[in-house]
């Protein structure tokens, strides 16, 4: 027992020791985060910020310091201040630092602030520091570069969004704005100009004006150059820093008609017609001028450098038909301007048109009875080969290729000018195979094909013409003939209208959509009528018909 005395002896000794030194303590601070913006307003400057900690929550009922420094580095007095409204009062600090040039402005119940100078500080820089005076938060501090606010400011007023070429005179309003009481009154150079898009900006007028005036400037329209989107600009360079003022505005200008009274059509009802399209800014450079008669539209051209070649369908028959023109825009700045009305003469036929046949038909049969022996076929090269004539309906024409001995060639046209449509897909199918082409510049396609035991469809897709499928014919070439899509509508509805119309109306005249859509809102058929305004807006309308549109169209014909 004895011999373990000493070591109990030196642990009661060290414990006693550990006993006596103090409990250390250990303080976790968090961050606090200071953020203020200054803006520049009609009542002068204002300060505005928030005070949270770094989970979020808003520091209430603290003071924030606030202190103004010149772009050098000087420290400047603040200028008289008043509160914003609902906000706590911005106060003159208690002596902490030994500084009277510092501002208190204390947080409200959300940890929100705000202050307001009357006046324009001038440029320099605010320093926005916070401490805890409890020592739980981190001290925080939000520097921010105020730059001179303009003593007065410029507006169009009201702005304007478009401007009509066809006035010889218009006025625009600007306003100089005082942003202060004691701005001088005195005259200050204006130079009021419009930018175009991709154009070189056109001065409007050098004038002045006073602060606080609000001054009319006259100007010419048709010094705007072509109409399309711009920005007017007001501006006063003399001021630092200078004053500008800006408005995004659209040139407009009407579209007119310039056309021959009547024309003479062959005894097809086939014409040509030369329309000059104008307007107050000199030639129209784009969108299509369409030619209606008989309630169903006989032509459509685009318009180029101020000109339209028109090719007038009225089909045969010897009369007199009334042909309207109306201008169709494919920009929001061109207006269409009034319609123009023609008279179109169909010719009947002549009897001498048949003497020429009769002369053939003799020559034919000479050479018959000159020799019976038909000399050996010569095959007619692509190149040789006739264009196709237009069939004024979808159609699959077949002929057999005496130079092929298996596959299909041949070209997708327009069926009522005639004109190849490039682009156009061609595709084969059956027995579980298939075969596509593309239509080139000149409406051909090829495809290289054995044909075999099942039955094959042809089915031809275009951006703008309605789809075609049919059965396939044997290998050879073929001729297909597309309807645009705007047409392929109008005949869904002339044929639909003619069902719909009332017994006992004798008129053989087809009716318009428009027709159809009035009759049908007062016969109180809103689906009928809704359905016949879209067909004229697509029919007429100068945004193109793609397959989307062409399939909502068809989707709201009644049954």
């Amino acid at each position: 027992m004895h011999r373990f005395a000493p070591l109990l002896a030196l642990a009661l000794l060290a414990a006693s020791e550990a006993s006596a030194v103090p409990e250390a303590r250990v303080r976790v601070r968090g961050s606090a985060r200071l953020q203020a913006t200054v803006t520049h307003a009609e009542l002068g400057t204002e300060l505005r910020g928030t005070l949270g900690d770094d989970t979020g929550r808003p520091v209430p009922s603290v003071p924030i310091r606030v202190r103004w420094t010149s772009p050098t580095g000087e420290v400047l007095p603040l200028p008289p201040h008043e509160a914003c409204a609902r906000a706590p009062s911005a106060r003159e600090p208690r002596p902490f630092d030994g500084s009277t040039d510092v501002l208190l402005v204390d947080t409200d119940g959300a940890g929100r602030f705000c202050v307001r100078w009357p006046d324009d500080l001038g440029g320099g820089r605010l320093t926005l520091t916070y401490a805890d005076d409890r020592e739980l938060l981190e001290p925080a501090q939000a520097v921010i570069d105020v730059d001179r606010a303009p003593s007065i400011e410029l507006a169009f007023v009201p702005p304007p969004t478009t401007l009509s070429a066809d006035r010889e005179r218009a006025l625009l309003q600007v306003e100089a704005r005082a942003r202060r009481s004691s701005i001088p009154r005195r005259r200050l150079p204006l130079v009021v100009s419009f930018k175009p898009e991709g154009a070189p900006e056109t001065l409007l007028a050098r004038t002045s004006i006073t602060p606080g005036e609000l001054l009319r400037v006259p100007f010419a329209p048709r010094d705007l150059g072509q109409p399309g989107a711009g920005e007017l600009r007001a501006a006063i360079e003399s001021e630092s820093p200078p004053v500008r003022a800006s408005a995004r505005t659209l040139v407009t200008a009407t579209a007119m008609l310039e056309a021959p009274s009547g024309v003479t059509a062959d005894s097809e009802g086939n014409a040509a017609l030369e329309v000059q399209v104008v307007s107050a800014l000199g030639a129209v450079h784009s969108g299509s001028i369409e030619a209606l008669a008989l309630g169903r539209t006989v032509g459509i051209a685009p318009v180029q450098a101020g000109r339209a070649t028109l090719r007038l369908a009225l089909g045969p028959g010897e009369r007199s038909v009334a042909v309207t023109l109306r201008y169709l825009p494919s920009a929001p700045w061109w207006l269409p301007g009034p319609d123009h009305a023609l008279a179109a003469r169909v010719e009947g036929v002549s009897p001498l048109r048949h003497l020429p046949w009769a002369a053939a038909l003799l020559a034919l049969g000479a050479w018959i009875l000159a020799g019976w022996r038909r000399p050996p076929r010569a095959e007619r090269s692509r190149e040789t080969r006739p264009p196709p004539r237009p069939t004024r309906r979808p159609s699959l024409q077949w002929t057999p290729e005496a130079s092929r001995s298996a596959g299909w060639s041949g070209t997708v046209i327009d069926a009522h000018d005639g004109g190849a449509i490039a682009g156009a897909q061609v595709r084969i199918a059956g027995g579980g195979k298939e075969w596509s082409a593309t239509t080139d510049g000149r409406g051909e396609f090829t495809i290289d094909a054995a044909p075999t035991d099942a039955s094959l469809t042809v089915a031809v897709h275009a951006p703008w013409h309605s789809e075609l499928e049919r059965p396939l014919p044997p290998p050879g070439r073929l001729v297909i003939a597309l309807v645009t899509r705007r047409r392929a509508l109008l005949a869904r509805f002339v044929d639909w209208a003619e069902r719909w119309r009332a017994p006992g109306d004798g008129t053989r005249r087809e009716p318009t959509p428009g027709e159809i859509a009035r009759a049908a809102s007062n016969g109180n058929h809103d689906g009928v009528a809704t359905w016949a305004t879209a067909v004229e807006a697509a029919a007429f309308g100068p945004e193109p018909v793609d397959r989307e549109r062409e399939a909502a169209v068809r989707s709201l014909e009644p049954p």
